[in-house]
């Protein structure tokens, strides 16, 4: 997400919806990465139809991506003169429209369904590294000195835990040169392959859910930092799932390190109920179905906490 910061591109909107057209725009990303897409020169029965039409959608090109939005809410018609003349068929308006999902690729997703349909998924989360607690590194030894030079034998494999429900939670190597030094880190993801196609709705759905398990492990917010959507061999940069991410949880901020030296205490994670993950998970599901208004005032307790807010309604959601 970090990638879009402070996004801004003039852009061409060659689809909105059913109707093929070409007009100039500008795309920019908000600082709380809400996407704006501004038109210009629209003439004002398209003006009318979008705002209308709740299943529209955009096609948009900019100079290295193809960017597909839909969910979208007119925030602006307006143009140089007078608000009246919008009534006037002559006249051609600029449009400013917020869109909720928006998705950067190579291609566009939607396809003549008017649907944006995908297979699977990849996330990265608030310090996934730590909650998901995979390690890649068996060791780290074996090192022999030939005159100035080090020789290091790594022993890193990628590590993954996959369940029945589609989930596997994955943890790579990640080694960096930088000047003189080496840095050994982690990089961790979760992916959801789906049996079926999933709309945009399936996805930050099962999205939610499986946040709301880490936020019940570690008992703190927890956001997405990145989502990618995977349309057979295409790969899609997916925005607007999160608004504020998380980039790191307030328990790592006191410094409490276990014997391994490498993943914090009073933390519960993935990697612990990995002997029996599919249990876990299916019950994990039946509740969210059952019990969706304890799990709603769970999180709000969380979002209380998290801005410092101590109020009654607190006490009742906690209760």
């Amino acid at each position: 997400m970090d990638n879009y910061k402070n996004y801004c591109k003039s852009c061409i909107i060659t689809r909105i919806g059913d109707f093929q057209c070409s007009y100039q725009g500008q795309i920019r990303v908000l600082e709380n990465f809400r996407v704006n897409i501004e038109i210009f020169n629209v003439e004002r029965d398209i003006c009318l139809q979008t705002e209308k039409n709740e299943d529209s959608f955009l096609c948009i090109q900019t100079d290295d991506k193809l960017i597909t939005a839909k969910n979208l809410y007119i925030r602006k018609i307006g143009s140089k003169l007078k608000e009246e003349n919008f009534e006037n068929p002559c006249f051609n308006f600029n449009m400013l429209i917020e869109a909720v999902d928006v998705c950067w690729g190579n291609v566009w997703c939607v396809g003549d369904t008017r649907e944006f349909l995908f297979d699977s998924f990849i996330c990265n989360i608030t310090d996934g590294e730590e909650l998901i607690g995979l390690t890649p590194y068996e060791e780290i030894d074996d090192m022999m000195f030939y005159k100035s030079e080090l020789a290091l034998d790594i022993k890193a494999h990628y590590q993954v835990i996959n369940t029945k429900a589609g989930f596997s939670f994955q943890a790579f190597p990640n080694i960096r040169r930088i000047g003189t030094d080496l840095k050994f880190g982690v990089r961790s993801h979760m992916q959801y392959q789906s049996e079926n196609m999933m709309n945009l709705e399936m996805i930050k759905q099962k999205i939610c859910n499986i946040v709301l398990l880490f936020e019940i492990l570690c008992g703190e917010l927890v956001t997405t930092t990145q989502v990618r959507l995977y349309q057979k061999n295409e790969i899609f940069d997916y925005l607007d799932n999160c608004n504020f991410p998380i980039k790191e949880l307030g328990i790592f901020k006191r410094n409490n390190i276990d014997s391994r030296s490498f993943i914090r205490k009073s933390l519960f994670k993935v990697s612990d109920l990995e002997c029996f993950i599919d249990e876990a998970t299916e019950k994990f599901c039946s509740l969210i179905k059952s019990k969706e208004l304890a799990f709603e005032a769970y999180k709000q307790v969380l979002l209380d906490d998290s801005v410092g807010i101590s109020t009654t309604n607190k006490f009742l959601k906690t209760m």
